[in-house]
C-alpha cells in the first residue's frame, strides 16, 4: 500500500527531530537501530528485525516512523 501524505509529513519530521537531537539519542543508544515517532524515541534494538517487528506490532504498521543505525562512526555502504 502506498504511504500517504500524512504518513510522509511524518516520517520527516521524525527524521528532522532525530537529526536535531542526534548527540543526545546517541549517549543512550549507541550502536543501536532506533525508532522514531512523533518526537520520541519509541524503540531501540541492535537488531534490525527484532525492532521492525515490535514497532509493527505495537504501533499497527510503521507509516510515519523513522528508523536509523545510531553511531559516532561513518558508515560504508554497498549499493
Amino acid at each position: 500500500m502506498a504511504p500517504n501524505i500524512k504518513s510522509l509529513k511524518e516520517f520527516e519530521s521524525s527524521q528532522r527531530w532525530l537529526l536535531a537531537h542526534y548527540k543526545e539519542v546517541l549517549e543512550t543508544h549507541r550502536d543501536q537501530f532506533v525508532a522514531v515517532r512523533r518526537s520520541r524515541v519509541i524503540d531501540s534494538d541492535s537488531d534490525l528485525d527484532a525492532l521492525s517487528k515490535r514497532v509493527r506490532k505495537r504501533v499497527n504498521g510503521t507509516k510515519g516512523i523513522y528508523v536509523e543505525f545510531m553511531t559516532d562512526q561513518p558508515l560504508e555502504l554497498i549499493l
